[in-house]
C-alpha cells in the first residue's frame, strides 16, 4: 500500500487578524528527509530515519524506492529502510518500470539519475503543477553520460535508458542545484571515476545538505569552489542512523508572522543547519524583529519593522514570506531573484503580485526584482494558485491585516507542511479557531 496523506473535504478557510503567541516545533525538512530516503535506497542494509517528514513530497520518495524493491516500515518516529537486494546496486530490473513522483521536482530529477542506473527503461511521472516545470538540459546530460533520456519538450513524463557510465561532464547550473545533486548520489556507484564541471551554479547551500548526507553515508566528493566536483567510483553507502533536523521553510512563515503581530518560540531548529532558507533570521534582524537563538530554538518578537534589500537568488523559497514581511515595513524594500521563482509550482513572482495587490499591497516587479512599499494589508479574498509557499504567505499575511483573509485552495500546504495550520490555529490563542469553509 503506497504512503498517502489524508484530505479535507473544505475548499477555503478564512484566517482572522490578530496575534500570534506560543510555542512550536518546526516541521521536519523535507529536503533533508529525501536525500536520506535515498541513502537508505543505496545502503546495503537497514537505515533507520528518525523525525522523518510526513509531507506528500517525502511520501513520493518513499512510494518510489519501494518500486525499486525497497522494505520500508514507520515504527513510531523510525523510518525503517532495508534494501531487498543486498548485492551491488546493479539490478537487471525494477520491480515497477514506472515511479510516480505527485507534484516533488526534487524526486523527479534526483531519481532520473537514480534510474540511469539501470539497463531497463524507466518512465518517471508527475502530477499537477510538476507538469508544468521545466528541467532543462536532462536530456543532454544524459546523453554524456551515455544514456539516454527522452523528455516532453523538457517537461515530464521522463523515459530514462541507462545505464549511464562514468566519466568527465559539464553543466550549467543557473537552473538550480537538483540535477547536480542527483549525479551526485549515482555517480559514487559507477565502475569507474567521474568529474563534474559545473558553470553558473545557484542554490549552493542545497549542495552543501547533499554533500553533508552523502559524507555521512561513507561517500567521498572532492568539491573545489562549487565549480568542480571528483567522484571516484565504486563507492559503497553505508547503513546508519539519520536525524532530521527542522525545517527552516516551513519555519519562515511561523517567524515571520511573530515580527509582524506578536512573538514565538520555535524548536528543533540547527541554528547551525546549511538549510539556505536559514537567513529568515538574517532579515528578520536587519528589519529590527527582536530575535533571540540558542543551539535549537529560534524566539522573534514583533518590533517596529524597516525596509530591507535582500538577495534571494539562493534561497527563493523565502521570497513569497519575505514579500509579506515587505507589506509591514515601514519604506520600500526590494527582494532580488525573481528569475528563480518561475520554475515553481504556480509563477511566484506573478501570483505574489495579484494576491497582495488585491489585498491593498503596494507591490510590482521591476527587472529581476520584487518591489514592496509598506503598508498595512485591507484583507479579502485569495488564491493560493495551487502553491504551497503562497498559501502559508497569505495566512501570514492575514494576521496584520484589517479585515482577515479567505484563502481558497489552501490544501496545498500538504506538499510541505500538512500541519501548517494546525500550527497556525495553536499559536493565535486569542484569535478564534480558523474557519473552514
Amino acid at each position: 500500500m503506497n504512503f498517502q496523506l489524508g484530505s479535507n473535504t473544505n475548499k477555503a478557510i478564512f484566517i482572522s487578524p490578530g496575534e500570534i503567541q506560543g510555542k512550536a516545533t518546526a516541521p521536519a525538512s523535507k529536503s533533508i528527509s529525501i536525500r536520506a530516503i535515498v541513502c537508505g535506497l543505496l545502503a546495503s542494509d537497514e537505515t533507520n530515519i528518525s523525525n522523518a517528514s510526513v509531507c506528500e513530497d517525502s511520501m513520493s520518495a518513499l512510494n518510489i524506492i519501494k518500486s525499486f524493491g525497497a522494505e520500508v516500515n514507520v515504527i513510531s518516529n523510525v523510518t525503517k529502510i532495508k534494501r531487498l537486494d543486498n548485492s551491488s546496486f546493479t539490478l537487471e530490473k525494477t520491480k515497477s518500470a514506472h515511479l510516480d513522483c505527485g507534484e516533488s521536482a526534487l524526486c523527479l530529477r534526483l531519481f532520473s539519475f537514480i534510474a540511469g542506473l539501470f539497463d531497463t527503461e524507466i518512465v518517471l511521472k508527475a502530477e499537477n503543477t510538476l507538469l508544468n516545470r521545466q528541467t532543462i538540459g536532462l536530456e543532454k546530460i544524459f546523453s554524456d553520460l551515455g544514456a539516454i533520456c527522452k523528455t516532453q519538450n523538457n517537461f515530464p513524463p521522463f523515459q530514462i535508458k541507462g545505464p549511464i557510465k562514468s566519466g568527465k561532464i559539464s553543466i550549467d547550473g543557473s537552473g538550480g542545484s537538483q540535477l547536480l545533486t542527483g549525479m551526485l548520489f549515482a555517480l559514487p556507484l559507477l565502475y569507474g571515476d567521474s568529474e563534474i564541471i559545473v558553470e553558473n551554479l545557484r542554490s549552493k547551500p542545497y549542495i552543501d545538505l547533499t554533500l553533508d548526507i552523502l559524507n555521512g553515508s561513507g561517500i567521498e566528493i572532492y568539491n573545489k569552489d562549487y565549480q568542480y566536483f571528483f567522484i571516484k567510483g565504486k563507492q559503497n553507502y553505508k547503513c546508519r542512523t539519520i536525524k532530521i533536523e527542522g525545517d527552516w521553510s516551513g519555519a519562515a512563515f511561523l517567524l515571520a508572522a511573530a515580527a509582524i503581530s506578536g512573538s514565538i518560540s520555535i524548536e528543533g531548529l540547527n541554528i547551525n543547519s546549511h538549510q539556505p532558507d536559514k537567513r529568515i533570521i538574517d532579515v528578520l534582524t536587519e528589519i529590527g524583529a527582536n530575535v533571540d537563538l540558542t543551539e535549537y530554538c529560534v524566539e522573534v518578537e514583533k518590533n517596529e519593522l524597516k525596509a530591507f534589500c535582500f538577495d534571494a537568488s539562493d534561497c527563493p523559497d523565502l521570497v513569497p514570506v519575505l514579500a509579506v514581511l515587505a507589506c509591514y515595513c515601514q519604506g520600500i524594500s526590494k527582494i532580488y531573484g525573481v528569475d528563480r521563482l518561475l520554475g515553481k509550482e504556480s509563477d511566484r513572482a506573478a501570483s505574489l503580485i495579484e494576491e497582495l495587490s488585491n489585498l491593498g499591497a503596494e507591490i510590482r516587479s521591476e527587472g529581476n526584482y520584487l518591489i514592496i512599499k509598506g503598508k498595512q494589508l485591507k484583507g479579502g479574498i485569495a488564491n493560493s494558485h495551487n502553491d504551497h509557499r503562497i498559501a502559508m504567505a497569505l495566512a501570514v499575511a492575514a494576521t496584520g491585516s484589517l479585515e482577515g483573509i479567505t484563502l481558497s485552495d489552501y490544501q496545498c500546504v500538504n506538499k510541505s507542511y500538512p500541519r501548517f495550520f494546525d500550527v497556525f490555529d495553536k499559536i493565535r490563542p486569542f484569535n478564534g479557531d480558523l474557519k473552514y469553509i
